[in-house]
C-alpha cells in the first residue's frame, strides 16, 4: 500500500514538473544591441609581484542589432586593457582582456575597468578582478624616511613591521656596516 501511494505520488510529481515546462514561454531577442557577459567577476588567486596576469572577459551580443564597444577604461595605472572587440554582430562573441600589475601590492586586491557600449539597457558595465598579491616577506611600511626638520631633535625612531609569508623560519641578524650618514650613539 505504502509502494503504490509512492508511485502515484512520483507520477503527480512527474506530471506537475512537465506540465509547468509546457508553459515556459520562448526566449525573445531584445531589439537593438545587448550586452551579456559570460562572468563580471574573476578571481586570479595568488599571484606574485613579477606575475602578470591576463583575462579575457568574454561576452555575446544577444541583441538584434550591432553592439559596439565605445571605451574601456581602468580604474587605475596599475590594469590596462587589451585590444578588444570593437564591433560585435547580433549572436556573436566579443572578448575584453584585462592585464593587472601587481608589482605595488601586497595581499588582497580588487581592480577592475568600466566598459562603455551602445546598450541602451546597460551603457556601462563594471568588470572586476581579484587577487592575493604574494610576497615571501612583506614590510609596514615599505618605505621609511628620516627627514630633518627645523628645530626638532634629530635622535629619530621609526618601527617597521617584517612579515614572514614563508613556511620556514627567518633569521633576521644585525650587522654593522660603516656608512658615514648613520653613526652609532
Amino acid at each position: 500500500m505504502c509502494l503504490a501511494f509512492m508511485k502515484l505520488r512520483l507520477s503527480s510529481l512527474i506530471l506537475v514538473v512537465v506540465g509547468q515546462g509546457a508553459l515556459a514561454a520562448p526566449a525573445s531577442t531584445p531589439a537593438g544591441p545587448c550586452i551579456r557577459f559570460c562572468e563580471t567577476s574573476f578571481n586570479f588567486e595568488k599571484v606574485q609581484p613579477t606575475d602578470t596576469p591576463r583575462h579575457d572577459f568574454v561576452f555575446t551580443n544577444v541583441g538584434n542589432a550591432l553592439l559596439e564597444i565605445t571605451d574601456v577604461r581602468p580604474i587605475c595605472g596599475c590594469t590596462t586593457a587589451g585590444v578588444w572587440d570593437r564591433q560585435v554582430p547580433p549572436g556573436k562573441t566579443g572578448r575584453i582582456p584585462l592585464q593587472f600589475n601587481p608589482a605595488n601590492f601586497s595581499g588582497p586586491t580588487s581592480k577592475g575597468a568600466t566598459v562603455i557600449c551602445n546598450d541602451a539597457a546597460q551603457s556601462s558595465i563594471y568588470l572586476q578582478f581579484q587577487a592575493t598579491v604574494w610576497r615571501p616577506m612583506d614590510l609596514q611600511p615599505q618605505h621609511v624616511y628620516f627627514l630633518p626638520v627645523e628645530d626638532e631633535a634629530a635622535n629619530e625612531t621609526k618601527v617597521v613591521r617584517i612579515v614572514s609569508n614563508m613556511e620556514e623560519a627567518v633569521v633576521l641578524e644585525t650587522r654593522f656596516r660603516p656608512v658615514h650618514c648613520f653613526r652609532p650613539s
